[in-house]
């Protein structure tokens, strides 16, 4: 009832702005089995509309059947609607592009379809929602509409329903292309320009470009040579003669930004691949330099404390001798003069790649992807993808985050099937399908396809996607693999989205056998997504495996799991894989998650048997302190969460603590929590929630159950509601 009433309410304050003008559909000029979708508001369409009738077309020429919609859109309903409808016609949509002033979503209740967005909704609106399009290319997902906002008109604020889908599984793929400012039509019309021309090329995929921030990965040196091994397995033709691959690192130079300016300039560069951190108009590439002589070394400790100083407050000259005493340095060390804080501030610029450095630079890449946070946050009022698109580079189509992004994630998954003409968008759609994680661009960019020229792999990955043995058939095709190895890694993706009926048996003997990293990654992903009875097995194989990436997700996902068969071979990954220092940290955080007194006996029994540690005492007796203090964590989360006498603002943050720190062993303690009708209300819904972050938990059969039990019961409806999302979140 409260769900009809809130959207009888938006219809009536929307319905007069529904009938300001008769929609404008432009229908396709060729016929193509699948089609494409350029919607647009009725403004922006009128302000540029030859622009956009050449896109059409030049979408055309490349095969994809486009139509042109444009309307005064009064809500993301109205939107959605018009695309499940194109959707059902003889030439269904693959995708679709949202050009202009197009309604927003802010989505709430929805963390879980995040990577890290882990943010309480209590605070500002405009920061705790999720800017997302995924309420428009997920058709499965139910929404709740809840206001418009009314400082930013263009936001909608939707909850997610609790008797939704609990996971993304986009039925289209999109994309963004919103310039703003004063002149917008002007960068609209010269980006449209660009496109055009760049769909009349047959561009080969012949030049890469990777380049790594600070502080990105944890800085780790297999890690970063892991990623160019398994880019020669997906790309293998870039690596040859006459064609390029390049990989910068943030120490390859410092500061490092105008180098990696200067190979972004370049005018023949095809994908640009950035590993960082980020802001919405920011590139992080170093932090204060590595000092290599003693000069260094001192003006290092003079800007340290020049920035110490510069953040007291009161008496500047007190707070000089303070930190001059506490170092034992001359107070002249601290220069806190205009002159010196100018000097600061220019230093500081020629660190990191800022929005205005992009529109003066004008970078060159066809395609860049941001593995970093906030730097595809096209819903703001500029961003440093659309500092790509608009300035007079050659880009057409980026892929970025509106939100914070997980750093251990598998950015270049299938990324070789660009090189077969893999379009952008149905690449995007297929690697990566977070709640904040966009196309800004143009989604229908390819390259030509040098790698596969005799399969229309844009038909293939429509027309074949249920067809199991045509997928089969490229798994066991030797004439694939030699084009890369992506083929091989899409056939287990698409086995695994069909629930092919041998896919738990087949994905494990692929992995033993493939000599691929990016295959082997797939087969473990696919065991994981499905929550195979095989995962343990696979997990334990992988924490041995060549391939970096594969080796700490086996760590994240040991951390996952919690099943205490893994302790043995989480417990070696910390002792035996320090090289690989993402691996060390995420084995070693995920330790504190099983029982502290099965982690000591394992740490005890591998360091009496391995003789080849150095220091073992010291080291293990280390390692024993750690995991105990990770149980002393556990326990005071337990006691905090059931101890009427703490404050509620501290027991809520302590029920957020159970998404990030996940101790499998305390479940039933939880759930009994949850079940205790003397608790408030407002915590068990909000531990009710917490445990729906425990779907891949060896224990996830006992939370279900407990929230059918809720469910069941007499519990409160919202309490119920939110039972209802957590097991829709577990299956």
């Amino acid at each position: 009832m409260i769900r009809k009433i809130n959207m009888l309410l938006m219809v009536l304050v929307l319905l007069p702005m529904i009938s300001l003008a008769k929609r404008t559909v432009i229908k396709p000029s060729v016929k193509t089995p699948t089609s494409f979708a350029i919607i647009v508001d009725q403004q922006t369409f009128e302000a540029v509309r030859p622009s956009i009738e050449a896109y059409k077309k030049a979408i055309e020429n490349d095969g994809l059947a486009t139509y042109i919609v444009a309307d005064h859109w009064c809500c993301p309903d109205e939107i959605k609607a018009q695309l499940m409808e194109l959707s059902k016609g003889k030439m269904p949509l693959e995708g679709a592009v949202f050009v202009g002033d197009i309604p927003v979503v802010m989505a709430r209740d929805a963390q879980h379809f995040a990577s890290a967005f882990k943010m309480d909704q209590t605070e500002d609106w405009k920061e705790s929602s999720c800017g997302t399009d995924r309420f428009y290319d997920d058709f499965d997902l139910k929404w709740d509409f809840i206001k418009q906002d009314e400082e930013i008109p263009h936001f909608y604020y939707y909850s997610l329903r609790a008797d939704s889908p609990q996971k993304v599984s986009t039925d289209i793929y999109t994309g963004r292309i919103r310039p703003t400012g004063e002149n917008k039509y002007d960068k609209l019309e010269k980006y449209l320009a660009k496109v055009v021309a760049a769909h009349a090329e047959n561009n080969r995929l012949d030049d890469l470009f990777v380049f790594r921030g600070h502080a990105y990965n944890s800085e780790a040196k297999e890690a970063w040579s892991g990623e160019q091994v398994t880019l020669r397995e997906q790309i293998p033709s870039l690596f040859t003669t006459g064609n390029t691959a390049r990989f910068v690192d943030f120490e390859t130079q410092y500061p490092v930004k105008n180098y990696v300016i200067e190979y972004l300039r370049r005018p023949t560069l095809d994908i640009a691949l950035g590993h960082h951190h980020g802001s919405e108009t920011r590139q992080y590439m170093n932090d204060n330099q590595n000092a290599a002589t003693t000069e260094e070394a001192i003006e290092m400790v003079r800007l340290y404390l020049r920035s110490k100083v510069s953040r007291e407050r009161g008496d500047k000259g007190a707070a000089m001798q303070k930190w001059a005493d506490e170092f034992g340095v001359p107070v002249s060390w601290i220069d806190t003069t205009a002159a010196q804080k100018d000097a600061d501030r220019v230093r500081q610029k020629s660190m990191d790649i800022y929005l205005e450095d992009i529109y003066a630079s004008n970078p060159n890449p066809r395609f860049i992807m941001f593995d970093a946070c906030y730097n595809g946050s096209f819903h703001r009022d500029d961003c440093i993808a659309n500092g790509y698109l608009f300035c007079d580079g050659n880009t057409v189509a980026t892929q970025g985050n509106t939100l914070n992004s997980i750093q251990d994630k598998h950015p270049n998954a299938y990324l070789g099937l660009l090189a077969s003409g893999l379009r952008i968008g149905q690449w995007s759609r297929h690697a990566q399908n977070f709640l904040g994680l966009h196309l800004v661009g143009d989604p229908t960019y390819k390259f030509a396809n040098t790698s596969t020229p005799e399969v229309d792999i844009n038909r293939a990955i429509v027309d074949q996607a249920k067809n199991n043995a045509y997928w089969l058939d490229i798994l066991n095709n030797n004439k694939y693999a030699a084009t890369g190895s992506d083929w091989q890694a899409m056939a287990i993706r698409k086995l695994a989205d069909n629930k092919y009926e041998n896919i738990e048996e087949l994905a494990m003997e692929v992995y033993k056998t493939s000599p691929f990293g990016s295959v082997r990654m797939e087969c473990l992903k696919a065991l994981f997504n499905m929550n195979s009875d095989k995962l343990n097995e696979i997990i334990i194989l992988g924490f041995n495996d060549s391939y970096e990436l594969v080796r700490r997700f086996c760590s994240e996902y040991s951390g996952l799991c919690g099943d205490d068969e893994l302790i043995p071979a989480v417990v070696n990954a910390v002792i035996n894989d320090k090289i690989s220092a993402r691996v060390a940290y995420r084995a070693g955080e995920n330790l504190n998650l099983f029982p502290a007194d099965k982690v000591c006996a394992e740490i005890r029994k591998q360091f009496a048997r391995q003789k080849h540690i150095l220091n073992a005492e010291e080291r293990m007796n280390g390692m024993i302190a750690t995991r105990t203090r990770g149980e002393r964590r556990a326990n005071a989360i337990l006691n905090v969460l059931t101890d009427s006498s703490v404050k509620l603002e501290e027991r809520k943050f302590n029920i957020a603590t159970l998404r990030n720190y996940r101790y499998h062993y305390i479940i039933p303690q939880v759930i009994a929590f949850v079940e205790d009708a003397s608790q408030p209300v407002e915590l068990r819904i909000r531990a009710t929630e917490a445990l729906g972050w425990y779907r891949h938990s060896y224990r996830n059969e006992e939370i279900a159950q407990a929230c059918r039990r809720i469910m069941a019961s007499d519990a409160p409806q919202e309490l119920k509601n939110e039972a209802k999302k957590t097991l829709g979140r577990l299956q």
